[in-house]
């Protein structure tokens, strides 16, 4: 998991990524996967069962009974009113400009359109002519066909659906193979929601194929179902070696509902790297620890602090601010958030103070999303409450617990499971442990799992 985290989102972060969406991904929306979606026009057309090729069963169906009946009956199955899932909502947010997707649904357009995200959608081969655009607008490529409703009562674009489609695809859209191709040596690509099933793989085989790409610098993820059945798995294996001989890296999950979780730790690595500061009043051997891991933290190229004021956050600020190399202070670096009306005094500015008019809740709900980590130094319910909200946004949570009160008591809670805070930590950690031991190996365990968490 952490070459398909770590580097993919650093190819995120240059914005050299692309996204695969593939047809497992509508599946749990409610839609059909590829022979449940022929299984009607299969038997109206008398094709066995015994033929698991997808494309090649789609062909025989149209030789016999041709491909308008074969298409109606695609869309009784796809007209059904679906919803995008947790998963799609998770793309979208990437910050990820180039989508390219095999479904026909209308799943991803509808999570843009709920994100209220502006989108190219480019789903026939003229529309690479004029379409296509370079800049802060997403784009979806719609390679294989297209409904013209999220109710499926007709076709905008025909599916690429039999062998003849299959094979001719090069010859017949041309644009968008070569468009394809472009991207596959320039983007990192994410696959997502395929299966060795699913023709969809040959065609990337053959495209890794065509391109040599195996020892290329340009490396591809696809993530697929661990298969379980002893023979299932051997052939999986074999396919899995033919993926990586074209560059594309395969994650094996046990179950697909967790991809929203590998999505999730990549949203949150092409974040800024930004640290949230929470806790309150501090005791000798708190602030020690919190100025010690200051100090190294300065270390961290473009790390930025964010915190809600308070005394350990000025506490952590100050040391922070002092123990950055000399020229390369900048006050946006550390922001610290205000709601109008705070009565503040400061003993040394340090940083940025910024004023909101947002209620309390709603300022920890814009703020805290922002960061990739939060560090815990003692404090109150009001701190205890502000790493939950951290941990339901992904956050990675360290709570310093040798400084006690919320920092302790989030230790204790989490104790046999320190993964709930988005750690990449299991309870028999040594880090983990360290974290309520003494000073200086506090400050040495915070620091580790920091870097971990912020950077895979």
């Amino acid at each position: 998991m952490t070459n398909l985290v770590s580097e993919f989102s650093e190819a995120v972060r240059g914005r050299r990524a692309a996204i695969f969406v593939g047809a497992g991904l509508s599946k749990p929306a409610g839609l059909p996967g590829w022979s449940a979606l022929i299984e009607d026009a299969r038997t109206e057309a008398s094709v066995p069962s015994e033929v698991v090729d997808a494309p090649l069963a789609a062909e025989y169906i149209v030789s016999k009974i041709g491909d308008r009946a074969l298409y109606r009956s695609l869309l009784s199955k796809l007209g059904r009113r679906a919803s995008p899932t947790d998963l799609h909502h998770r793309l979208i947010k990437l910050p990820v400009y180039e989508y390219w997707t095999t479904n026909y649904d209308l799943l991803l357009e509808q999570a843009l359109q709920e994100a209220d995200r502006g989108v190219a959608r480019i789903v026939k081969d003229e529309d690479l002519g004029s379409r296509v655009t370079i800049g802060e607008h997403k784009q979806l490529f719609k390679m294989h066909g297209t409904l013209n409703d999220p109710d499926g009562d007709a076709w905008e674009v025909e599916p690429t659906l039999t062998r003849t489609h299959f094979e001719t695809y090069e010859v017949e859209h041309p644009r968008f193979w070569a468009q394809l191709r472009a991207q596959f040596l320039t983007r990192s690509f994410l696959f997502l929601g395929l299966s060795f099933e699913d023709p969809n793989v040959n065609v990337l085989l053959r495209l890794a194929r065509s391109l040599e790409l195996g020892a290329g610098p340009t490396k591809h993820f696809a993530i697929m179902k661990r298969e379980t059945e002893p023979l299932a798995l051997a052939l999986q294996e074999l396919r899995i070696h033919d993926l990586l001989n074209g560059g594309i890296h395969v994650h094996l999950v046990d179950d697909y509902p967790e991809q929203s979780d590998l999505i999730a730790r990549i949203e949150v690595l092409t974040r800024r790297p930004n640290v949230f500061i929470s806790g309150s009043k501090l005791t000798t051997d708190a602030e020690m620890v919190a100025g010690q891991l200051a100090t190294r933290l300065a270390e961290e190229p473009e790390l930025a602090l964010l915190s809600f004021g308070g005394e350990a956050a000025s506490l952590f600020s100050g040391v922070f601010k002092e123990a950055l190399v000399p020229g390369t202070y900048r006050p946006e670096g550390i922001r610290h958030y205000y709601r109008r009306g705070a009565e503040l005094e400061f003993e040394e500015r340090t940083g940025t103070a910024i004023f909101t008019d947002m209620e309390l809740s709603d300022m920890r709900s814009y703020v805290i999303p922002l960061a990739r980590a939060m560090i815990v130094f003692g404090g109150g319910a009001r701190t205890e409450e502000e790493a939950e909200l951290a941990r339901s946004h992904n956050v990675a949570v360290i709570p310093v617990g040798m400084t006690g009160g919320a920092a302790a008591r989030i230790w204790g809670k989490y104790r046999d499971s320190p993964e709930k805070l988005n750690l990449p930590l299991h309870s028999d950690s040594r880090d983990w442990a360290r974290l309520m031991s003494s000073n200086v190996q506090a400050v040495q365990a915070a620091h580790q799992i920091i870097r971990a968490s912020m950077f895979g």
